[in-house]
């Protein structure tokens, strides 16, 4: 079909007017304020050069920081089975 072409072209959305809306209230309630923050602009997709230069911090900081930051989608799915739900709980103690 020579449409077809034309057809896809009809479809393509622009997504540059979206707004997406994050919801961090549980995930932000035992992170420090600067945790919040690094995650906020994380979310955005800044580098940790950015974000350190924004907020004052170091660089070292800011990737320190983030690697203290995990966020498990879905984790009832881990809770199924002993083993990943004791994962779930070491990891978490480990902050």
């Amino acid at each position: 079909m020579d449409n077809e072409g034309d057809l896809q072209e009809s479809y393509r959305a622009d997504y540059s007017s979206v707004e997406l809306a994050f919801d961090l209230k549980n995930i932000t309630l035992k992170m420090t304020s600067n945790q919040r923050d690094i995650l906020k602009y994380l979310i955005l997709g800044w580098s940790d050069s950015e974000i350190a230069s924004f907020l004052h911090f170091s660089r070292q900081y800011v990737n320190r920081e983030k690697k203290k930051i995990i966020v498990c989608d879905e984790a009832w799915l881990f809770l199924k089975y002993k083993e990943s739900a004791d994962f779930l709980v070491n990891v978490a103690r480990r902050r």
